[in-house]
């Protein structure tokens, strides 16, 4: 299950200049509050003091936080946050671009100049955070790059997914990750869940120095976030959710809701689609609909060419369709790809598949 932000894409498509620079800027910390009021055995967390070091235009550090938080004194491990800085700021605003898994720290490193107006920079320290388990946080690890290949690229080619034949493919393939989870990450994976996750927040804020917790969070980031409202209502700032998940259904549910999201983007790019003169397809919706299906059931059957030595999948088409319908801005990119699947080209296809499993052309 996968809940990738629009703000995690953007992050990925952009070519971006930043344009801050780290020369004659000093690291400035905004007033620390009063001292915590917290157990005995979490005041070392509360009362640390961040060690900030320059890491190009922005400053990092890291937070220590317990690994069981059932067992504070046992165990510790490093939450990784970066941070770019305003010399007009009066507080932090904290981020999370959802996933879940997307790098925070990445997700402020990089799309800087794309979060929020100038009047929110100038009011806030935009502050990143790799949740544990992801990123530079003590990262959950299962397969190497060539087991991750082919996890989500070659996983069963069958489009129906309900059929016996794929269930027992993906069975075998999901214990299989499972196990190299097991065996490469180590103690940390028992510990990464949501819950430890919002707490691990509420240690970054005393870290900064805020009495409440400014936060915007996306998609997975929204769970995140009422999460710790739940745990912590009396720190709560103001915060954002953007993108809501519902906290009150089942895995399964949540997925089906997010199919229903797709389904209803795929009709209205379709829709858009129809009244451009470069659209592969005709007719009305229900037949470029009934052509989307048709393209997909295609391709359990062979594979598609690209212009890497690389093939178009089944699972790579659909991936690439589902990352094109986040934003209508991305629609432009869908059509240009089931344009070149008509000459048999998966080029923009695999393109859009590989940004949306942050996979790189090595």
């Amino acid at each position: 299950m996968r809940f990738e932000p629009l703000a995690k894409i953007v992050a990925i498509l952009a070519t971006l200049t930043l344009t801050a620079t780290m020369v004659g800027c000093a690291k400035t910390q905004v007033q620390a509050p009063s001292a915590e009021v917290v157990a005995p055995e979490l005041q070392k967390f509360y009362s640390q003091s961040l060690d900030w070091s320059s890491c190009g235009d922005i400053w990092c550090a890291q937070v220590e936080v317990p690994l069981d938080w059932h067992n504070p004194t046992g165990k510790t491990l490093k939450i990784s946050i970066n941070e770019h800085t305003s010399p007009t700021a009066s507080g932090y605003l904290l981020m999370n671009p959802g996933g879940p898994g997307a790098s925070g720290t990445d997700f402020v490193r990089d799309s800087y100049d794309y979060i929020g107006t100038d009047a929110l920079k100038a009011k806030y320290n935009i502050v990143g955070f790799d949740p544990r388990g992801t990123g530079s946080s003590s990262p959950v690890k299962c397969f190497n790059a060539a087991g991750t290949d082919r996890l989500l690229y070659d996983n069963g080619n069958k489009f129906d997914l309900e059929s016996a034949e794929y269930l027992a493919y993906e069975r075998v393939e999901i214990a299989k990750f499972v196990d190299a989870c097991k065996k490469n990450t180590g103690d940390i994976l028992e510990f990464v869940d949501t819950q430890s996750a919002a707490r691990d927040l509420d240690v970054i804020r005393a870290a900064l120095g805020q009495p409440k917790l400014d936060y915007l969070g996306f998609s997975y980031g929204t769970l995140l976030g009422a999460t710790y409202a739940a745990l912590y209502p009396q720190n709560v700032g103001k915060f954002v959710l953007d993108g809501a998940i519902d906290p009150r259904v089942s895995d399964a549910q949540q997925s089906m809701n997010q199919l229903l999201g797709f389904d209803l983007a795929l009709n209205n790019y379709l829709k858009h689609c129809l009244k451009q003169k470069d659209c592969p397809f005709g007719g009305s919706l229900k037949t470029a609909r009934a052509k989307v299906t048709a393209i997909l059931k295609d391709f359990e059957t062979h594979d598609v060419a690209t212009a890497s030595r690389r093939k178009l999948t089944l699972s790579g088409l659909i991936t690439g369709i589902i990352f094109a319908l986040y934003s209508d801005t991305y629609w432009d990119y869908l059509t240009t790809a089931f344009n070149e699947l008509e000459n048999a080209d998966g080029t923009t296809f695999l393109k859009m598949a590989d940004f949306y499993n942050d996979r790189a052309d090595d």
